[in-house]
């Protein structure tokens, strides 16, 4: 029997699948307001797709990148894990090596694509689909056949 997270794997795989055959089209948008309202997380842009199941009932879906201010903090001489938002309530702990991180992110959308209805868990696999949906969304392949055919043609 297969867990939860086994099945968003095997979602993520098939949304991958389904990318690169160009059968899921993903479109760059502005992100949301809240997803960039403070200085401690920034997410550049969002791809969306439609997904149609069997019943003809559309589910939107939301991938990006979110950028965030990770601080690995030492309390009482223990490692208690990141914190990346209200960096100024910190007090009383040794803050080591603040950096920004990364993460891929897949939600389901609503209609006007201004809320998250749901976020999926972050599991193996995010990373490829975000590659695969950059790579549709900036035409790469067009324009490496444009090269090699004019490579093609310039050596006739």
């Amino acid at each position: 029997m297969s867990t939860t997270k086994d099945k968003y794997v095997d979602m993520v795989v098939e949304l991958t699948r389904l990318t690169q055959k160009e059968e899921l089209i993903w479109k760059r948008h502005y992100p949301r307001e809240s997803l960039n309202i403070d200085n401690e997380k920034r997410v550049d842009s969002i791809f969306v797709t439609e997904f149609e199941n069997e019943d003809d009932e559309v589910t939107y879906l939301g991938l990006y990148e979110l950028h965030f201010y990770y601080i690995p903090i030492i309390q009482q001489g223990h490692a208690s894990g990141s914190v990346f938002y209200n960096t100024q309530a910190i007090t009383n702990v040794e803050i080591e090596k603040a950096q920004w991180k990364k993460m891929i992110v897949l939600e389901i959308l609503d209609n006007n694509f201004d809320s998250c209805l749901w976020k999926f868990p972050s599991v193996r696999g995010l990373r490829d689909l975000y590659v695969e949906v950059q790579r549709q969304d900036s035409s790469v392949d067009s324009f490496v056949n444009s090269v090699l055919e004019k490579s093609k043609k310039d050596k006739k």
